[in-house]
């Protein structure tokens, strides 16, 4: 299996008081209350199978900080990475939002979830909600994942199908996971919605296409999103390496 080269960063945009975004690179993910990055991040991934994810947390004040960040917790300390263990993950990520909601008499703490999974057969996408996992791939970006809402409102954002932070009594959620192929020169892009709602494919395809390296690429999808800025912004940039 490749090596793994990857760039993230996180912003939370110039209306929003607090990041409600977090995200998992390998056995990493963010703190709470992290507020975002300087600038971007960089590294190689370790043995394997890496795993990538974007949260976009929701539930105003501290919820959707929270929810995103035990997501990103529990994926990162997660100990049994595989496609086949990809489920079970999302369940168990569900439960730890679900425990918090409930000691905290919270009615609503939800989050996004969008995982990337490299092993040696290629990659393995994990979704729920819409955030947002591409492929570019010879001058184009291709959507790896569906946006999982119902039909928006003339103004209004899409309403979620399903999140994290559903209790199994009331809906059991269902990850979409698909597996999909890899080859020299891919780059998967993973994204909150502060960044697929603010910036076209095209232009993403534009910036994909420089020969800057990933983490300068993933600062400038960041500044192009910040040209509208009314969301958390979260992008993560992955790339296998071929010897």
């Amino acid at each position: 299996m490749p090596e793994i080269e990857f760039a993230y960063m996180t912003h939370p945009g110039w209306y929003r008081k607090k990041n409600e975004d977090n995200l998992v690179c390998g056995r990493s993910y963010l703190p709470l209350a992290h507020g975002g990055l300087e600038g971007p991040a960089a590294g190689d991934a370790a043995p394997a199978p890496p795993l990538f994810g974007v949260f976009d947390g929701m539930g105003g004040e501290a919820r959707g900080e929270m929810a995103s960040y035990l997501a990103a917790k529990t994926a990162a300390e997660w100990p049994r990475l595989s496609a086949g263990q990809l489920d079970p993950l999302c369940r168990r990520m569900n439960r730890a939002i679900c425990g918090y909601a409930a000691d905290e008499h919270l009615r609503s703490a939800g989050t996004t979830a969008s995982l990337l999974l490299f092993d040696r057969r290629g990659a393995v996408c994990c979704h729920i909600g819409d955030s947002r996992i591409c492929r570019y791939r010879d001058g184009a970006l291709e959507q790896l994942t569906k946006d999982d809402v119902l039909p928006a409102c003339a103004g209004r954002k899409a309403p979620l199908l399903q999140c994290l932070g559903i209790p199994e009594e009331e809906m059991r959620i269902r990850p979409h996971i698909g597996r999909h192929s890899v080859r020299r020169g891919d780059t998967f892009l993973i994204c909150s919605d502060g960044l697929s709602g603010a910036v076209s494919p095209e232009e993403m395809a534009r910036i994909l296409a420089g020969p800057a390296g990933l983490k300068q690429k993933a600062a400038a999808l960041v500044g192009k999103a910040l040209e509208d800025g009314r969301d958390n912004i979260t992008v993560i940039l992955a790339r296998p390496c071929f010897t």
